[in-house]
């Protein structure tokens, strides 16, 4: 793969990395890609991933977008990545009250990973759920109501394009994450494991996962938007490379 398309695959295909639930809006123009999920109000599915905008016009766009999600009581994201313009939006943004986190854009091929554990992982069937939603909100500290209609319908509508899973310790679950299946690429999705948890290998367990299921599934390439400070060292020494880095904004 040339490396436009790996970069393509890294940082442009997983803005369209979600299905299509009721009440989602979608904006996806060439200068432009924003989702808007008034069900998600405490974070996922909302946000900005691409914003090229004119400088006599940026502020004015800044403001009607941050207030259009805060009539709504969204928390969201504003994504700039080296296609946004102007080149101080980052700033723009930060002097709004906007938090930074800084991302690394990664992939690996299949033969680059390198992951072992002990950990069992499944895949999420509609019995099970239940289970996967109270986990993901426990990691998160998120109310099960909000997440259990979106993880219900993909679980039901969409299990091959996002497929979720479980990993499991002693048969008690201790860690979900799933991925969106592209034509040329795995994109991960969503991990997180229970605090008590961390450090004995479930997170690496869920990697491996994804990675055989997309692999059987006859995907080649993985990628992963990984937070610096978390899961992008435990992604490099699996075996992934970073090909970009850029800063998600948080409200």
């Amino acid at each position: 793969m040339r490396d436009l398309d790996l970069l393509n695959e890294v940082l442009v295909q997983p803005r369209a990395a979600h299905v299509a639930f009721p009440g989602i809006q979608c904006i996806d123009r060439p200068d432009w890609h924003q989702l808007i999920t008034p069900a998600m109000k405490e974070g996922g599915l909302n946000g900005i991933s691409l914003a090229i905008l004119e400088d006599t016009d940026v502020d004015r766009v800044i403001d009607e977008t941050i207030r259009g999600y805060e009539e709504l009581n969204l928390r969201f994201r504003w994504t700039v990545a080296q296609d946004s313009r102007p080149h101080d939006l980052g700033k723009r943004l930060e002097a709004r009250g906007l938090t930074p986190v800084s991302i690394a854009g990664m992939a690996a091929t299949h033969s680059q990973i390198r992951c072992s554990s002990g950990v069992e992982v499944e895949l999420v069937v509609p019995e099970s759920v239940d289970e996967f939603n109270e986990i993901m909100s426990e990691g998160w500290a998120m109310k099960s109501t909000t997440l259990r209609p979106y993880n219900e319908f993909v679980v039901r509508e969409f299990p091959g394009t996002n497929p979720f899973f479980i990993a499991r310790i002693a048969g008690k679950g201790v860690g979900i994450a799933s991925y969106f299946a592209f034509p040329k690429s795995a994109h991960l999705l969503g991990g997180v494991v229970l605090s008590e948890y961390r450090g004995r290998g479930v997170y690496r367990a869920l990697v491996e996962a994804r990675r055989e299921h997309a692999r059987q599934a006859g995907i080649g390439l993985t990628t992963c938007h990984a937070m610096l400070g978390s899961s992008a060292p435990i992604l490099t020494k699996l075996g992934f490379e970073t090909l970009c880095q850029f800063t998600s904004y948080l409200r």
